[in-house]
C-alpha cells in the first residue's frame, strides 16, 4: 500500500495545483461561411470525425458536415484562409472541393 501511494502521491500533488485551462475568447463580429464537397466517407462517424478535426483547427468558429450530402459546412473567423480548413479534412484523408453551389466564401453575421 506505502508503495502504491508513493507512487501516486507526486502525481496527485502535480495535478491538484495545475489549473484548468481558460477558454478561448469568442471573437464577436462577422463570419465566412464555405461549404466543400467532402469525398471518401464511408459512414457518419466520417463527417463526426471531420467536424471533430474542424472544430480543433484554428480560426474555425463552427462546423456540421453530412454524410448523406457529402458537405462540410464551416463557419470561419474572418481572417481565416478557407484553405486552413479544406487542409484539415485533407489531413484526414478525404478529397476536398468546393461544394457546388459555394464558388467563393462569403461574409455572414455570427449568432
Amino acid at each position: 500500500m506505502r508503495r502504491i501511494l508513493a507512487a501516486v502521491l507526486p502525481a496527485v500533488l502535480v495535478l491538484a495545483a495545475c489549473k484548468p485551462s481558460e477558454p478561448a475568447p469568442r471573437v464577436e463580429g462577422p463570419s465566412t461561411h464555405v461549404r466543400f464537397q467532402v469525398e471518401g466517407m464511408h459512414c457518419g462517424g466520417c463527417a463526426e470525425a471531420i467536424v471533430a478535426e474542424l472544430k480543433e483547427t484554428p480560426g474555425v468558429r463552427g462546423a456540421q458536415c453530412s454524410f448523406e450530402t457529402k458537405v462540410a459546412e464551416v463557419e470561419l473567423l474572418p481572417t481565416t484562409d478557407p484553405e486552413r480548413a479544406a487542409a484539415a479534412i485533407r489531413k484526414l484523408g478525404y478529397t476536398v472541393s468546393p461544394a457546388p453551389d459555394a464558388a467563393t466564401p462569403s461574409p455572414a453575421d455570427s449568432k
